[in-house]
């Protein structure tokens, strides 16, 4: 290959992981709904995914799964039982993910963020900075 042909390879390849990178995906049959504790009024998000027969037999008692951590196991769960469920291999199930905290998402930032603080100063002593609290 010449030099343009592998520059323009590159460029390619950058600019389709570019537009991959920031494109939402969707989950077939997925929604997510926010619940409102009382007491505290914390909202956490909650990922919801029916099975494929839900709109056929709404009156089916289906099996349900339930997952914490939503942005991170609710995707793997749904695509690792799509293929067992449509094929018959699994019985069809509804999957149930809880996030965390809205709210506390700023605070997992603000603490790697100190952490990463600490890492560039090469010091284990405690970072002393203002924070504010999300609950």
């Amino acid at each position: 290959m010449d030099l343009i042909s592998k520059l323009l390879l590159l460029s390619t390849t950058l600019i389709c992981f570019k537009l991959s990178a920031n494109t939402p995906y969707q989950i077939p049959r997925s929604s997510v709904i926010e619940l409102t504790e009382p007491m505290t009024n914390r909202v956490y998000p909650v990922f919801i995914q029916l099975p494929k027969s839900y709109k056929k037999h709404p009156e089916k008692i289906y099996p349900v799964i339930y997952l914490t951590d939503a942005p991170y196991t609710f995707p793997i769960v749904a695509g690792a039982t799509r293929f067992p469920m449509n094929s018959g291999k699994m019985q069809q199930a509804i999957i149930v993910a809880i996030s965390y905290e809205k709210a506390l998402k700023g605070l997992i930032v603000e603490l790697e963020t100190t952490h990463q603080i600490r890492r560039k100063a090469g010091k284990n002593k405690p970072v002393t900075r203002k924070t504010t609290r999300c609950f």
